[in-house]
């Protein structure tokens, strides 16, 4: 008999080759996206989804007793009063969190021009105006877009809300959910504009609550900064904006400061390239933020030059870090509905070691011996156990048992986030362990009889309405559970009977000894602030200012001494691997061939082109900040992601071939580059700066005749810039090409978005 062939599945298409952009289409289905199929018929109506739970009762019971001292009594006298406005303030929180969040996003201030798209945005005209303007326009209509979900009135009331506690009118709100604006078809215009200005960096759609940290650290151009959790990177993208803002011309690329964005994972690591791809004032790297390397400015650089000598010490310390920390995230259930069903407090003490080592970690890092050196620590949960009890810990062990005794404290920063509403840390918590795993069990099986019950009970109606008052029971016990039934009281880490649970259940999950008066004199922990998503439509968070106190010790090290520590820290710059990423030679012909054919001058620093293949096919350009911080890394410690923005790209395209332009000027790299130019480049009127931005392609003979058109004739075919002035100290450049008989824009599609609404006023 002849043996049957064993058929297996393999995984992928028939080539055995994983199709990615079907699996990602079959996941976008599954996340609620476009499950349409290629008759247009909905398989969501053929296949229902399942109805999403948002409840749960461990999360009622656990957080309304852990946060009892939190919710608000709203000056009742009485016990029963007390307790009842307490709960009317808990029943408004929990609801809270079963909507979806509204759509906010802030505004980039270091875009030139930016205060244009804050005109628009604040107008009250500005939702119907767009609409009504781009109505026809196939660019700026989004695919999902089909019907129209908002009334006529809905329409016609519709802004954006402006948040005043957030500097320069910057912070906005569309006080509808994501779902609404990417369906509803009068819309779809703001859709795309709103989808088009966060691709290019004009906006940055972000949560209210996730953009505080970066805020209260007040960042300054000449800071160092240091972002230890930083994916998916839009605190990262924050402290850039914060810290170019203020810079203009050649101080963009001879700045000393800069941002050092890690993440523990790789994959996520690479995420944020996209979020600096246009700036040169950071770098991404790839290390678990609990054992940072540390690393040692060398003699020679202007870093190593400005040390306190009083105080020798050539490590380098951050001006200011962010400590956002992976966490159990319950806070943020608005925009992950699917936690309700898997919650559990285990998951807030699993995370607790980690979390507390990376704090302690950030903090020995943070800059000593000044008055301007802060550290944010946040998380998205509620847990006190992730919050106050990390913060307690951490001050405890550096200020008890460090070597310069109290030299952290927190900060009270309420005065930086005025008209935002914001609650008091706890001085006191309570420790709960769950033990309701068991009766979770007990649970599924009881609900999966009741399924077979109903499945054989379902063409007769007696049978059914029983099963209807079975279910009617299982609601009102839900909503009479006790608290003693799901979790058990922990008052000390040795009461814990339980060795397997004394291991989960840390000693630093233990608050301090005392009243709370005698703890919040030692530790401040009332400072702390926590967000309620009642008070002003948000997801919860939780945010602690640190600073290090200035050190006072004496110096012991006499002038020999310093001397000697200078000696053997001398390193002399030369080109050397920093992991992937290489130090472009100053006398490279190819580097000789930019500095000649664009005229730079001599203060331009060639030493701060980096390139990440040896055939320099792409060549970036870093700050003078960046360009120290990896001098001091001689050890090659730092695993480098990337880093700098792109701003010379070899032309390998045949359109090119003919011409002597070796490399041509990335629009991302542009005003690094641009005020070091005396070469092929033309500063012009804003007539003449609208005419190529609006224009593809140029006919050369087209031009209207003038200065500019007498300049593009006697250039040499290849790459040039054009500059126009916005207002005193800023400018606005672009990146073109010159062919033999035309000249073309060499802006991205993105980037065309950015710089045209900016100019929006001047069409």
């Amino acid at each position: 008999m002849e043996k049957k062939k064993n058929f297996r599945r393999k995984r992928g298409n028939k080539h055995g080759k994983t199709n990615w952009a079907q699996r990602r289409k079959m996941a976008k289905n599954r996340q609620g996206g476009d499950s349409k199929d290629q008759t247009g018929v909905d398989m969501r109506d053929i296949y229902p989804q399942k109805e999403m739970v948002l409840d749960n009762v461990k999360f009622d019971l656990y957080y309304r007793r852990l946060l009892d001292p939190l919710f608000k009594s709203n000056g009742a006298t009485t016990p029963e009063e007390i307790v009842a406005n307490k709960d009317a303030d808990f029943e408004e929180f929990r609801a809270k969190l079963k909507e979806k969040l509204p759509i906010t996003f802030r505004v980039n201030p270091s875009c030139i021009g930016y205060e244009a798209v804050t005109d628009l945005l604040s107008s009250d005209t500005f939702i119907k105006d767009w609409a009504e303007k781009n109505k026809d326009n196939p660019d700026m209509q989004a695919k999902e877009s089909k019907e129209q979900v908002l009334t006529t009135e809905e329409m016609e009331n519709l802004k954006f809300k402006l948040f005043d506690f957030y500097p320069d009118k910057l912070l906005y709100e569309l006080p509808l959910a994501r779902e609404v604006l990417r369906k509803d078809r009068i819309l779809a215009s703001i859709h795309k504009f709103v989808q088009k200005s966060n691709d290019s960096g004009l906006l940055t759609r972000q949560e209210i609550v996730s953009m505080i940290p970066p805020l209260l650290l007040d960042v300054k151009p000449h800071h160092k900064i240091y972002d230890a959790c930083a994916a998916p990177g839009s605190k990262t993208a924050q402290l850039l904006e914060f810290g170019l803002k203020e810079l203009h011309g050649k101080n963009v690329t001879l700045n000393p400061g800069f941002v050092i964005a890690n993440d523990a994972d790789d994959s996520r690591a690479n995420m944020l390239a996209h979020q600096m791809s246009r700036f040169n004032y950071g770098c991404i790297v790839n290390h678990d933020a609990q054992n940072f390397p540390t690393l040692h400015y060398q003699a020679g650089t202007s870093a190593f030059k400005s040390l306190d000598i009083s105080n020798f010490d050539n490590r380098v310390y951050f001006d200011r870090i962010v400590c956002d920390v992976p966490c159990s995230s319950d806070a943020a259930i608005r925009k992950i509905p699917k936690k309700w069903e898997t919650w559990d407090p285990i998951d807030g003490a699993a995370l607790h070691p980690l979390q507390l080592k990376i704090l302690l970690r950030s903090l020995l890092m943070l800059k000593p011996g000044s008055e301007d050196s802060y550290l944010t620590y946040s998380t998205c949960s509620l847990n006190p156990i992730e919050n106050e009890a990390v913060v307690y810990a951490a001050l405890k062990k550096l200020n008890e048992h460090g070597e310069n005794g109290e030299e952290f404290e927190i900060v009270d920063c309420r005065d930086k986030l005025t008209s935002f509403k914001t609650r008091p840390g706890l001085c006191k918590w309570k420790v709960y362990d769950s033990i309701s795993r068991q009766s979770r069990r007990r649970a599924k099986k009881e609900a999966a009889k009741e399924e077979d019950t109903k499945k054989e009970g379902e063409n007769d109606e007696k049978d059914q309405s029983k099963e209807e008052e079975k279910k009617l029971e299982k609601a009102k016990e839900y909503k009479t559970a006790s608290f003693e039934e799901y979790f058990r009281e922990y008052t000390t880490h040795d009461g814990i009977q339980d060795e397997n649970r004394k291991k989960k259940f840390k000693p630093s999950f233990f608050p301090p000894e005392g009243t709370e008066e005698e703890i919040e004199a030692k530790y401040h922990l009332s400072r702390c602030i926590r967000v309620f998503p009642n008070d002003q439509d948000t997801s919860g968070f939780f945010i602690v200012l640190f600073r290090r106190k200035p050190l006072t010790r004496v110096q012991t090290e006499t002038a020999e001494e310093v001397k000697k520590a200078e000696d053997e820290n001398t390193v002399v710059p030369v080109q050397k691997p920093l992991t992937n990423m290489m130090r472009c030679d100053p006398k490279d012909p190819d580097i000789e061939f930019i500095q000649s054919y664009y005229g730079l001058t001599e203060d331009f620093p060639l030493d701060q082109i980096f390139t990440f293949s040896t055939s320099m096919n792409k060549l970036l350009m870093i700050n003078k900040g960046l360009s120290d911080l990896l001098y001091a890394d001689q050890d090659k410690s730092l695993n480098l992601i990337a880093g700098g923005a792109e701003t010379f790209i070899r032309n390998t395209s045949k359109k090119f071939s003919g011409t002597e332009c070796i490399y041509r000027i990335s629009q991302n790299g542009i005003y690094h580059v641009y005020p070091f130019m005396t070469k092929r480049i033309f500063y012009v009127n804003m007539e003449t700066f609208l005419l190529v931005l609006n224009n593809d392609r140029i006919q050369i003979e087209n031009i209207p005749e003038g200065d500019f058109k007498n300049e593009i004739d006697s250039l040499s075919c290849g790459c040039f810039v054009v500059v126009v002035k916005i207002d005193e100290n800023r400018e606005e450049a672009l990146t073109l090409h010159r062919h033999h008989a035309h000249i073309n824009i060499m802006v991205s599609e993105l980037n065309l978005h950015r710089i045209r609404t900016c100019l929006n006023k001047h069409f």
